[in-house]
């Protein structure tokens, strides 16, 4: 019961705030200082944004694809390497089956079925 009275007061003092919140925000929006042209602003104003913005994509378009190849490189080299572990673990088997016994006795051959 203590933990229930715990939650409602948490959540109940959440609202508060939340409500609190909701009906400050229209104020801040409405409270809007002028703003005079500085040098920042006159620097923003001269670059041409639209040649940076196109340039940019280019760049990155470009990174992009050769990052692409070389992902693909890397997943063929590690595709090889995957490859040739495989073979030589099933080499590894394979030698071992034919090994003797550690006693040093051979396993007897299947009899033949001929009659």
């Amino acid at each position: 019961m203590y933990n229930f009275v715990l939650q409602i007061l948490m959540f109940s003092s959440l609202g508060l705030v939340i409500y609190l919140f909701a009906r400050a925000v229209p104020r801040v929006g409405e409270a809007e200082a002028p703003r005079g042209s500085g040098f920042f602003d006159k620097l923003m104003a001269k670059l041409p944004m639209a040649k940076i913005d196109k340039s940019l994509d280019s760049f990155f378009a470009k990174f992009l694809r050769k990052l692409r190849v070389v992902i693909m490189k890397l997943d063929n080299f590690i595709n090889h390497r995957l490859g040739k572990l495989k073979k030589k673990e099933e080499k590894s088997y394979s030698a071992t089956q034919n090994e003797p016994t550690p006693t040093g006795s051979e396993e007897a051959p299947p009899p033949s079925n001929s009659a």
